[in-house]
């Protein structure tokens, strides 16, 4: 099933080959939204995840909540990561996005304590708010010379740890690139 792995606490290393997606199911009771399950969401050992060129969506959810997943291996051809997708994820310190990426939505990367730098490429076209919240071990952060504007607030700490440990942000703007009010 979409969580059938959700809370598993004897998962170590999990292996997707021939998977185009890893998403979640939302269960409601009277019409009302009660509880959203990523696919592998509060594994607290899972530590690694590896994957083939078949995965191109990770969805809402599908890693929260993984404190010991540090190891991301073959996310090459992901064009979408969605909300929350690792979220809480603190051991995380490398994730590469790829020029295939096209979205990132809101929280994906929240509370990534680990990470420490990060490159946007030119093919994201969407990143929404919040998406770095709380990775208080960001230091650089870079951005292809395509990419623009900068909106939506995604380094925005929503109240929460500030970007305190930031020692560089790297805009290769194109002249019309626009970065907002908020965004860091």
């Amino acid at each position: 099933g979409e969580h059938a792995y959700n809370q598993r606490q004897d998962l170590r290393r999990v292996t997707l080959n021939g998977v185009a997606s890893v998403t979640g199911s939302v269960n409601t009771r009277d019409g009302v939204w009660v509880e959203y399950y990523g696919c592998f969401a509060n594994c607290s050992n899972l530590e690694a995840v590896d994957a083939d060129e078949a995965l191109n969506y990770v969805g809402d959810r599908a890693f929260l909540d993984c404190p010991a997943l540090r190891e991301m291996n073959g996310f090459s051809n992901v064009r979408t990561i969605g909300w929350k997708a690792f979220m809480g994820c603190g051991a995380l310190s490398e994730f590469v996005f790829t020029n295939r990426l096209e979205s990132i939505g809101p929280s994906a990367f929240s509370g990534c304590r680990s990470l420490s730098e990060i490159f946007i490429p030119d093919s994201v076209t969407n990143m929404e708010r919040y998406v770095f919240e709380d990775c208080t071990g960001l230091r650089n952060i870079r951005f292809g010379a395509g990419w623009s504007p900068i909106t939506h607030a995604p380094f925005d700490t929503l109240g929460g740890s500030p970007l305190d440990n930031l020692d560089t942000v790297t805009i290769n703007g194109s002249g019309e690139t626009e970065v907002e009010m908020g965004a860091f």
